[in-house]
């Protein structure tokens, strides 16, 4: 399958010009929307059909294709309308106005997806609260630069989507870079975003944040005032992310979450005892959580500051509830997780693998035979799932999903081609929401 990126000018509606598909990173090509000749489109076989059968016909196609099939004749392109179409909107890796956006709303959108795309410059005029419950702004970016929050062209333009919802059940955040002298901006849109969907709000994916110390302690209350009804959530622990910070979540998080991810971005392999020493999300902080929530699922806890100590923690508060554990490039150490034959539920368990721990693992196995060692097969609170050797470099040692599962014949799976520490390679996606 080869890239495919589209971009698309008034796209929509008698306005329609052209779509511009680019089919390698150095070719492109422009296709004309052709001409509606009606004498010779009645005839043809595809008008004789009726509007149900070509109706059920577009349901097998993407976005592109749909559009494409609009510019054949005025009443193709009136069923290309139909809401049944847009329900589910994936767009990855394109380039899309702020029109197309407002199109898929009004016709009824209750999933949208804007992976890797990139949002064109323009006016987004939304007009009511819309329905959406699953919003994906992973990666989402705005023209040449990552949404920022604070600039007031992006800001009004993000801010009427984010908060023309008031139903979402499901939020995954781009990276925002937040003006570290004022934050007020990006607290005030969040502030009305979680308190208009606090009731119905059940999966948030908070992205890969770079905020400031008080960006994030207000960011902290807020999700933990507003999101009583949330059962999964991912965190990334910042650089420099204060004791308080961690203290007040672990302290206040609701009890109802039943899958949890806080990974700490400090951790690596080249300093992976040096951080230790304290700091970070420790044992005592992971005691605290599960103490008060103990109907956890899906763990994942790579790359914090959690040594041998959490593991009876771990096996006594969620014995009988946890599913799936990621516990890999933490401080435990490798003897330590025979303790963890006494989970009942437990199926996964990513360890990570260290060079000369194959006979390890081998021995492992046959200690714990009921527990899969290092799927890699859980993303927590996370719209897509990929090939952990690109999308997740530091767990390189596991089984992760591969081209023939992840291309199952089914809609919504892509492949793009990316680069890794100056290697490139295939990347392969698959939506989950």
């Amino acid at each position: 399958m080869a890239l495919i990126t589209e971009e698309m000018d008034d796209m929509l509606g008698p306005n329609a010009k052209r779509i511009r598909l680019s089919t390698s990173e150095n070719e492109t090509s422009e296709i004309e929307t052709p001409e509606i000749v009606t004498s010779e489109i009645e005839t043809s076989e595809i008008e004789q059909l009726p509007n149900e059968i070509l109706l059920k016909i577009l349901t097998y196609l993407d976005v592109i294709n749909i559009l494409k099939s609009g510019q054949v004749s005025k009443r193709i392109r009136e069923i290309t309308r139909n809401e049944t179409l847009w329900q589910k909107t994936i767009l990855f890796k394109k380039i899309v106005s702020l029109e197309f956006v407002k199109f898929v709303l009004d016709n009824g959108c209750k999933y949208l997806s804007l992976r890797y795309s990139k949002l064109k410059k323009g006016d987004l005029q939304l007009s009511k609260n819309y329905q959406l419950e699953h919003l994906d702004l992973s990666e989402c970016e705005y023209e040449d630069n990552h949404l920022d929050l604070t600039e007031c062209e992006i800001d009004v333009k993000i801010r009427k989507l984010l908060t023309s919802c008031n139903s979402l059940q499901k939020l995954a955040l781009p990276n925002i870079n937040a003006n570290k002298y004022d934050p007020d901006a990006t607290l005030i849109i969040f502030e009305e975003v979680f308190l208009k969907n606090g009731k119905t709000l059940q999966v948030l994916h908070m992205g890969y944040q770079i905020w400031t110390s008080r960006l994030r302690s207000e960011m902290a209350k807020l999700i933990v005032k507003n999101l009583r009804e949330l059962r999964e959530i991912q965190l990334l622990l910042p650089n420099d992310a204060s004791t308080g910070v961690v203290d007040f979540l672990v302290n206040n998080l609701t009890p109802n979450i039943e899958k949890f991810c806080l990974e700490d971005s400090r951790s690596s392999r080249q300093n992976l005892m040096a951080r230790f020493d304290g700091g970070g999300f420790e044992d005592k902080h992971l005691e605290v959580l599960l103490s008060r929530c103990n109907k956890i699922k899906e763990l994942d806890l790579s790359r914090t500051s959690i040594t041998d100590n959490s593991v009876p923690k771990i096996v006594k508060y969620l014995k009988n509830t946890l599913e799936k554990l990621d516990i890999s490039s933490t401080g435990i150490s490798f003897d330590k997780l025979v303790e963890f034959r006494a989970m009942s539920r437990l199926n996964v368990l990513n360890c990570g693998l260290l060079t000369g721990q194959a006979d390890s693992i081998e021995n492992l196995m046959t200690q714990i035979p009921d527990t899969k060692l290092n799927l890699v097969d859980f993303n927590i609170a996370y719209p897509w799932i990929a090939d952990p050797w690109i999308a997740y470099p530091w767990k390189r040692g596991g089984n992760g999903p591969t081209e023939g599962m992840i291309f199952d014949k089914k809609k919504h799976c892509f492949k793009i081609i990316t680069e890794n520490k100056g290697r490139w390679g295939t990347c392969y996606f698959k939506y989950l929401w």
